[in-house]
């Protein structure tokens, strides 16, 4: 296709975008839709060189895919072979076990489908994800490889007019599956093809249904279209579905701007966005790494770290480009070739598990992490009384050593597998003495008044296993009632929980804050970072859990009979002067939590013990008399 300088502006603002938003969101709070104009960008593209090769006779799948391969294939390859360099040097075995399931994502291109299983884009863990980044490139290979083979079938069984129309209805159904996934599946809608294809296919069609623009209004559909974009990127933010329906402002944005065809918009066409524009695929595959290499190594992202980071990212992509991209020869299929062997190598000494032969693997800390790890295989294969794993067309089918319906009063644990790690801890303390029952649903909120609705297994699972608890609490009459969630405890409707409960004959009821959360692991900062005996100092402190806790306890204490126990404030110190959080990570010899903020069986028992027996004591002496 014709060289576009607007395009290729469009690139550098997008790359630039995402950029800033990765390295500081509070600048750009919705830079991440960058991406969004890349894929409406390639779809375009593509499209154009589909349709034209089809139109014409010329279309060749190899031609095609081994010109996409060119492009995306060799400049990620080096990427992952100095991560993987760094890697082997560096990570402990169980890091680098994730690095290279990471890896094999990205260079299979299906790692958009391992972050979705993993973690969410937004999360705190994304920063432990070298390769995160690498989601977006896998959804536009899968829609290289389909999109392609649809089209050619169509094109040659219906025809031109059909196979247009086609795209039209495709744009259609993505975007409304893209609308409603985004609120019932937010991981798997913001990683998958399916959610995205939309945003590709609107690209498609400024290219299939061409609009004749009079030269006068060029330049105001192309500054338009800019306004949208970067008005999107500073207004909108991660707290908001997505790619829900506020996705097609950014989306819009670029289709206006690609529809003008103005050749001459100032923040485009400059010799600044050319050149970011050329270099915005190498860039974009060095920032992110950059960004997680700092926020690893504790540098405080002040602007003359994040005027760095970019900077750096940028001189990465451009040597990049000049070495590995730009070269469309004999030559590059030979940098090709070594890398790939290169890159080998790397993935067999992954495969043969031959981690200890590094001097990492013989140290004290490595040890220390593989023996969590196994704390934690070990954990998730105890007996599980999860309500996702428990449903049987619709039922909720609870084992006995979960709940025990012919048990009278006592005892009644309630919430999502935050509440779960606190049972071992109270039944080791209370079953001689009275029933302790128990229900949750990972992941889910304990409530009776917000209702999920028909969504996915784990989400139906909050709502059966919400019901499922007024049901049992009904027929047992627990005395107590004990409550425990992940986060966001201020969100829930308290009071209405609190009658409830009062009216169907408990007597009193407690709520559990938040424990203390790291990440990626309490493990992984543990080891890494600044420790005073056993108490761990921020920044791998997940720092929303401390207004959680001040904005919870406030709430609970305007609810009369009902009691908030902080293990927050338990355990964790917050300095007056700097703000500086130091919290206690280990009992004895044990850590607090074998993964982000799951208590282990050692914690459960002293929290028990020290924190919510002395309360529930002082509930069964009044009880009893």
């Amino acid at each position: 296709m014709i060289y576009r300088s607007d395009i290729n502006g469009l690139r550098a603002i997008a790359v630039i975008l995402v950029m800033i938003f990765h390295f500081d969101k509070s600048l750009l709070s919705g830079g991440f839709i960058g991406v969004d104009v890349f894929f409406v960008i390639s779809g375009f593209l593509m499209t154009g060189i589909i349709f034209n090769g089809l139109s014409n006779k010329t279309f060749k799948f190899n031609v095609f895919y081994m010109s996409r391969a060119k492009r995306i294939v060799p400049p990620l390859i080096l990427l992952c072979i100095v991560l993987s360099i760094y890697a082997w040097l560096n990570f402990y075995t169980i890091e680098l076990q994730a690095f290279y399931r990471h890896l094999v994502g990205s260079l299979a291109f299906y790692s958009n489908v391992v972050y979705w299983q993993e973690a969410g884009y937004f999360t705190a863990s994304a920063h432990q994800n070298w390769l995160l980044h690498t989601w977006s490139l896998s959804v536009e290979w899968q829609f290289y490889i389909i999109y392609p083979l649809i089209i050619y079938f169509f094109f040659k069984v219906l025809g031109s007019y059909i196979t247009k129309l086609l795209v039209i209805v495709g744009c259609v159904l993505s975007f409304v599956l893209s609308y409603f996934a985004s609120d019932i599946w937010p991981d798997p809608a913001y990683f998958s093809l399916p959610t995205r294809a939309w945003q590709m296919l609107s690209g498609a069609l400024v290219f299939i249904y061409p609009l004749s623009v009079k030269e006068s209004i060029k330049p105001l559909l192309s500054y338009f279209g800019l306004f949208l974009i970067i008005i999107s990127s500073i207004f909108i933010s991660s707290e908001i579905s997505w790619p829900g329906s506020l996705s097609i402002i950014p989306i819009l944005g670029a289709i206006l701007l690609i529809m003008a065809n103005y050749q001459n918009n100032v923040f485009l066409n400059n010799k600044f966005s050319e050149l970011i524009g050329k270099w915005s695929y190498s860039i974009y595959l060095w920032h992110w790494p950059i960004v997680v290499f700092l926020y690893q190594s504790n540098f405080k992202l002040s602007p003359t770290y994040i005027v760095l980071g970019i900077f750096t990212s940028i001189i990465l992509g451009v040597l990049s480009y000049e070495i590995i991209e730009r070269k469309r020869s004999n030559h590059q299929l030979a940098v090709f070739i070594v890398l790939a062997i290169s890159l080998s190598f790397f993935i067999n000494i992954h495969k043969n598990g031959e981690f200890k032969y590094r001097p990492i693997s013989l140290s004290e800390n490595n040890e220390f992490l593989v023996k969590a790890n196994k704390q934690l295989n070990a954990a998730m294969s105890e007996k599980n009384c999860n309500a996702a794993y428990l449903m049987s067309n619709n039922t909720l089918i609870t084992p006995q050593y979960c709940m025990d319906r012919s048990d009278r009063g006592g005892l009644f644990i309630w919430g999502d597998s935050h509440a779960n790690a606190l049972v071992f801890g109270l039944e080791k303390t209370y079953q001689s003495s009275f029933p302790v029952n128990h229900m949750f649903s990972s992941g889910c909120k304990p409530t009776f008044h917000i209702k999920v609705g028909n969504a996915s297994k784990l989400r139906r699972a909050c709502d059966l296993n919400n019901a499922s608890v007024k049901t049992a609490i009904e027929e047992i009459q627990p005395h107590i009632v004990l409550i425990a969630q992940q986060k966001e405890h201020e969100k829930n409707e308290w009071r209405k929980t609190y009658n409830y409960l009062k009216a169907m004959g408990v007597k009193h009821v407690l709520l559990v804050g938040p424990v203390p959360q790291w990440h990626p692991s309490l493990p992984l900062a543990y080891v890494k970072g600044k420790k005073e005996n056993e108490f761990l100092i921020s920044p791998n402190f997940d720092f929303t859990i401390l207004p959680t806790d001040i904005k919870t306890e406030s709430i609970i204490e305007q609810i009369e009979g009902m009691k908030y126990i902080s293990v927050f404030q338990n355990l964790c110190k917050v300095s007056d002067s700097s703000g500086e959080i130091k919290c206690k990570v280990k009992f004895d010899e044990s850590l607090i939590t074998y993964d982000y903020g799951h208590l282990t069986n050692e914690a459960s028992f002293e929290l028990a013990q020290s924190l919510i027996a002395p309360v529930i004591d002082s509930y069964y002496s009044e009880i009893s008399q």
